[in-house]
């Protein structure tokens, strides 16, 4: 029996590797896309083979983290360990995610933006590739998944973040926009609708697209209205009504310098947008009457009705930092009822200085009515 020399056996597995896509394939797909984007260096066939099972790579990837609640270390000591925990997290999301990050939307603790401290946003945006979008806010809390999957979680005392990555999706589009509301709209125009022109303008979305969601966040609750109303309004008005809206009124915006005024204090509204055939959105209002877990778990159910896949979902909860427990007296209700009817779906969000919201359930009420009985 001949036996292939280990020179030999090297030449015949590189052969096999430079020239069989489908073994190619078969080794590249069990990479990470940091790993994977290393490898399309190697030769022509490695690219083109890499290039396709990111086509294939659709799955958010998302992020959690809050500091310990005890901690018995002096306080420097502990803010040194806090943020190298917190880069160690953000490090090991983005070096293992399968998905190629295009937008990032990062929901923060103020405490984040303050003077002298760890800027999250920064490290975040250092993490990612260049041609990732990110966008974010500061409040007094936040809401976000364990990056296992395995409950949702509201934080309004301690300091952390959630970050949800999304990576190009097919029949899915975003567009994303910042309202330097004093420069660009005015008090005049605070109720105004816009024509398609000036929404397109204002905005960046194309007039021919159908909004399915769209997220608004002001810097100000009073002066930064101005942005959010008009697009509000527009969007409304253009749509008859049938598009999810969320939001809120936020201490800090995160998103890209020259969408900025040079003066972030000033009133500004962000926007993200999102359109395409393969998208399916539903909002709802919990008033404030809603004060048990009955209540949210009545509210939650009409979201379930609407039937929508968990597949590629995610979601997003904007409170009034006047819920959470001060309003339910205990800790987590909203989250955790919302992970119990959707398990499989992500929650994003923040507690803001007031939300931004419109209820849309497309189910028609007499289908809903059916699948009650």
């Amino acid at each position: 029996m001949d036996l292939l020399n280990p020179i030999d056996q090297k030449q015949l597995v590189g052969n096999i590797l430079s020239c069989t896509p489908p073994v190619v394939e078969r080794v590249l797909s069990h990479l990470p896309m940091k790993d994977l984007h290393c490898s399309a260096q190697v030769c022509r066939l490695w690219c083109d083979v890499a290039q396709l099972i990111k086509k294939k790579r659709t799955q958010p990837v998302w992020m959690f983290w809050v500091t310990s609640k005890v901690s018995k270390t002096n306080k420097s000591k502990r803010k040194i360990s806090e943020e190298d925990d917190a880069r160690n997290h953000i490090n090991s999301v983005i070096s293992t995610a399968s998905s190629e990050p295009r937008l990032a939307l990062l929901f923060a603790s103020r405490h984040f933006f303050e003077d002298d401290a760890f800027s999250v946003a920064e490290y975040l945006a250092s993490t990612l590739p260049p041609e990732c979008v990110l966008l974010g806010t500061g409040t007094d809390g936040i809401v976000g998944t364990k990056v296992d999957g395995s409950s949702a979680m509201e934080e309004e005392k301690l300091m952390g973040f959630s970050c949800l990555v999304l990576p190009h999706i097919p029949g899915v589009e975003t567009y994303h926009f910042v309202i330097r509301d004093a420069e660009q709209i005015g008090h005049s125009s605070r109720n105004k609708i816009l024509h398609d022109e000036e929404f397109a303008s204002l905005t960046g979305i194309p007039m021919n697209k159908h909004i399915k969601c769209l997220l608004l966040f002001c810097n100000t609750p009073e002066e930064g209205r101005i942005g959010a109303k008009v697009v509000l309004n527009t969007v409304l008005e253009k749509q008859n009504g049938k598009v999810a809206i969320g939001g809120g009124y936020v201490e800090n915006i995160v998103a890209p310098e020259n969408m900025m005024s040079s003066d972030i204090t000033f009133p500004h509204t962000m926007g993200i947008a999102i359109c395409g055939d393969n998208v399916e959105a539903a909002s709802i209002i919990l008033k404030h009457k809603v004060k048990s877990k009955n209540d949210v778990e009545k509210a939650i159910r009409e979201l379930k009705l609407c039937g929508f896949s968990e597949k590629r979902s995610f979601a997003f909860m904007f409170a009034c930092v006047a819920r959470g427990r001060h309003h339910y007296k205990e800790e987590n209700v909203e989250p955790s009822v919302f992970h119990k009817e959707f398990p499989n779906t992500p929650l994003f969000g923040l507690f803001g200085n007031g939300e931004i919201g419109t209820s849309y359930l497309p189910l028609p009420d007499e289908d809903r009515q059916k699948k009650k009985i």
